[in-house]
């Protein structure tokens, strides 16, 4: 009765060990993908942050294009009335000599 008693101990005590061993390998495991995920969100998260930098240099370039093309805007818009007047200017002179014109060759004739 010793005897099976220390063969049933014997065969609990491997059996425990085995579940020992097995579980220290999931531990093992389970630590070396925690840090790889550890790694993984560290990465990611200076990604987000290298992005977060570039939408802002980009946000701010966008802000200074937008700026810069409305000065360029208002600029041509003065520029275009300015030679419209020119033109009008030019246009009334034109008439004003073609006016002065016929009614130097009316009275010629």
């Amino acid at each position: 009765m010793q005897e099976a008693s220390q063969a049933q101990l014997e065969q609990q005590v491997d059996k425990f060990n085995e579940e020992r061993r097995e579980l220290g390998a999931r531990v093992e495991r389970s630590t070396a993908e925690l840090t790889r995920k550890e790694r993984q969100v560290t990465t990611l998260e200076n990604q987000k942050e290298s992005l977060a930098q570039q939408l802002a240099q980009k946000e701010k370039a966008l802000a200074d294009s937008r700026q810069e093309l409305a000065s360029e805007k208002v600029e041509a818009n003065e520029k275009v009335e300015a030679l419209r007047a020119k033109i009008s200017e030019t246009l009334d002179d034109l008439t004003a000599k073609k006016i002065e014109f016929e009614r130097d060759k009316a009275l010629k004739t």
